[in-house]
């Protein structure tokens, strides 16, 4: 009944159930209470429940090694109690403070130096607000997760609670006591942060208005103007000497980086020398470190030395400026501060990164001086190293927190120069007159309708690393590159042309120089037009890389014909005019070769397209590589009974009569008797060409020879034998076999 009462009206009143307290309900709101009596008394109560709860633990014995945990953590929670009230007592009697003086409006002149403390306190007290809204999140968060939390346990203790006094009950009451006290707790710190935002903010309303009349009276002096002028020239030359100062430190760094770029290419991938490339590695990144170290010191100078201009341009154009000047120095603190605030978001993105880069040093550094300790090695080698490399590690770390340092400074520089600059412009603004308004209004339509056109040609399509492609990028990528190639198409003909009319060079040659010089051009070409639109050229690698990668994904067989081409045309092995000869039989000849592909013209007039991967892959019979001179085999067949000797004599008179025979001391006509057929004599004649003169197949060239060896073995008497059978009839009709013996009598009846 009791449990049903409490889900019901979510309080019960305080009483017993079998020796176990049962609050009034999940949270406790007497200790909220604003009365200082009755919440001291409450407390009270409280204590003497800690102690009556306390003996009741002391008389519990359990066996199980479970309950005496729960136990020993029931007492831990009970006895954080008094630490927890006692936070609660001092969150009452803390007294609130303020710690902004708002100074009062000026009643005549105002001063410069008045307005520069003016804003800084502004900004000051807008940090502030926006810590506490931070705060303010926070903290509601934690209550509200608190709260829930309650509900669960307060459930859960009085599910407990009814079975009777147990470990698990005791725990789950601890855990209630002193979660309603943090709960208290949570509340009282929300309710003060809640308070002191809404004195904040109502402050922020007061400091705005004493801004503005400050301003309104603000008078700028002629020697303010000047101290500002000698401040700015000061940071300038600040910066000037840093800048003399880090570029001798920078060229040190710069040395040291590239003997670490020549040690870590000649460790190559050795797994024996780890703790050795780690080392180099290590010692890579701090030289790094130290090298945007000195970019942050030399930004910092330069965001100081922005404020002060501002400054002075300000005073300067409200002790003496004309209308025009002041639009004009508007224009350019709105764009100036429009960069500056692009860089807030790359800022917290470097640090955040420079944060997590932090944690993994410390992890490796941890890992490494545990191996250290330990004294595993796996090499004696290794372990100068891994001494050495813990020490790079420390410095890489150091360099790192001191990066953050500045990167911080520079943060919080950026972060004030912003909000003085943006509250310097509006107040600028409202002094302008109706007509300098209009004039800015009719100004910046004109430009919003200039740099619509702007934003159209440099609206990003993708980004690659810090390079971002836009429309123009694109077109100029374009237009280079149309241009380019046409400029190279008429350079190519009119080099064809020259070399072969000029220089004498043949056809072959001419091509391969050609291809190779357009080839070349053309990748020249794609460089400049990347160029031309905007890619940084330390990021071609990446655009290599990703190649790479649509290579190996897709484009294998393109890169292979590719590389083939480049192979064949640089080798020269296979030339424009070269009579060439395929596994599969193909004849043809080489009329063209492209990066991808060879034209092959055939016999049949037929052309065929070959990838110049098969060139190298595959073996290729030419007939005009280095040396043209030819044998051609033409077997041939006399009848039994012929002399050999006069049959060798007008074959070879025969194949001398053939134009296209060449014959000389290294290059004779030889006629073979190569063995006995079946019905004749086999020969074989053996006679030279020379291919570069001929323009024809072989089956074309025998068949010439074919043609002179028929025609002089005719002439000279000797018989080309055919094959002769002899029929053997088994069977055959009588009237059929009577026939044959009357023919074979001679019997012209038999007809």
């Amino acid at each position: 009944m009791v449990l049903l009462f409490v889900f019901l009206f979510g309080r019960v009143l305080p009483c017993e159930a079998e020796g176990l307290p049962i609050p009034k309900g999940a949270k406790e709101f007497r200790y909220l209470s604003e009365d200082p009596k009755e919440r001291r008394a409450f407390l009270e109560s409280q204590k003497e429940l800690l102690q009556e709860i306390l003996k009741d633990l002391a008389k519990l014995k359990p066996q199980k090694p479970e309950e005496q945990k729960a136990l020993r953590e029931a007492e831990e929670l009970l006895k954080s109690l008094p630490l927890l009230w006692q936070k609660i007592e001092l969150e009452f009697e803390q007294k609130e403070t303020t710690g902004f003086n708002l100074p009062p409006p000026p009643k005549k002149e105002a001063k410069l130096a008045d307005f520069q403390k003016l804003l800084l306190l502004g900004f000051q007290l807008r940090h502030e607000i926006e810590t506490l809204k931070g705060k303010q999140q926070i903290e509601e968060d934690e209550l509200d997760r608190l709260e829930k939390a309650l509900e669960e346990i307060y459930r859960d203790y009085l599910l407990l609670a009814e079975k009777g006094p147990s470990a698990q009950a005791y725990l789950k009451l601890a855990e209630l006591l002193n979660l309603q006290a943090r709960w208290a707790l949570a509340k009282l710190e929300l309710k003060r942060t809640t308070a002191r935002l809404e004195f904040l903010s109502e402050l922020e309303n007061k400091w705005q208005e004493t801004l503005e009349k400050t301003f309104a009276k603000l008078k700028v002096r002629p020697e303010e103007v000047a101290a500002l002028q000698k401040e700015f020239e000061k940071i300038q030359e600040k910066l000037e000497n840093i800048k003399k100062t880090n570029q001798k430190k920078r060229e040190a760094i710069e040395r040291e980086l590239a003997l670490i770029e020549i040690r870590l290419t000649k460790l190559g991938g050795k797994d024996s020398q780890t703790y050795k490339r780690l080392y180099y590695e290590t010692r890579k990144e701090a030289y790094e470190t130290l090298l945007e170290i000195l970019e942050a010191q030399e930004s910092l100078v330069a965001l100081e030395g922005e404020e002060k201009r501002l400054w002075r341009d300000f005073a300067a154009c409200l002790a003496k400026c004309s209308r025009k000047h002041v639009a004009q120095s508007l224009e350019e603190h709105e764009n100036r501060l429009q960069k500056l605030e692009n860089q807030q978001e790359s800022l917290q993105f470097r640090l955040n990164y420079l944060q997590e880069k932090s944690i993994l040093v410390r992890s490796n550094l941890s890992l490494h001086q545990d191996i250290a300790r330990k004294g595993v090695m796996t090499s004696l080698i290794q372990k100068p190293f891994l001494a050495s490399l813990i020490q790079e590690e420390k410095n890489l770390l150091a360099s790192l927190e001191k990066l953050q340092e500045l990167l911080q400074k520079k943060r919080e520089t950026l972060r004030r120069f912003l909000f003085e600059g943006k509250t310097i412009l509006f107040l600028w603004k409202s002094r302008l007159s109706i007509w300098q308004k209009a004039y800015n209004k009719v100004q910046k339509l004109y430009q919003r309708s200039e740099k619509t056109f702007k934003a159209v040609l440099y609206y990003p399509l993708w980004k690659s690393g810090e390079t971002t492609f836009t429309v123009l990028s694109f077109l100029k990528l374009i237009l280079v590159l149309t241009i380019g190639i046409i400029i190279l198409k008429l350079l190519r003909r009119r080099l064809e042309k020259f070399l072969i009319k000029h220089l004498g060079m043949a056809p072959g040659v001419v091509n391969s120089l050609s291809t190779l010089s357009y080839y070349i051009m053309l990748c020249l070409l794609a460089l400049v037009a990347l160029s031309s639109a905007g890619v940084n050229m330390s990021q071609i690698a990446l655009i290599f890389g990703a190649l790479s990668v649509g290579i190996g994904f897709g484009l294998q067989t393109i890169a292979n014909n590719f590389i083939s081409g480049i192979i064949l045309l640089s080798e020269r092995s296979i030339k424009v005019g070269d009579l060439v000869q395929f596994e599969d039989g193909t004849i043809g000849v080489v009329k063209k070769i492209n990066i991808r592909s060879t034209v092959i013209r055939t016999f049949d007039a037929l052309e065929i397209i070959v990838p110049n991967s098969e060139f190298i892959s595959q073996r290729i019979s030419t007939w005009t590589y280095e040396d043209d001179w030819r044998r051609i085999l033409i077997p041939f067949g006399v009848a039994y009974g012929t002399d050999p000797e006069k049959v060798r004599d007008v074959v070879i008179e025969a194949a001398r009569k053939v134009p296209i025979t060449r014959e000389d001391r290294d290059h004779p006509i030889r006629v073979r008797f190569v063995g006995f057929g079946e019905s004749s004599l086999d020969f074989e004649l053996a006679v030279w060409i020379r291919q570069s003169e001929v323009n024809r197949a072989m089956t074309g060239i025998k068949s010439d020879y074919y043609y002179a060896i028929y025609k002089a073995l005719q002439e000279a008497g000797i018989e080309i034998p055919f094959p002769q059978r002899d029929i053997h009839l088994r069977s055959i009709y009588p009237e059929a076999l009577e026939g044959l013996k009357k023919l074979a009598r001679g019997d012209d009846q038999c007809a």
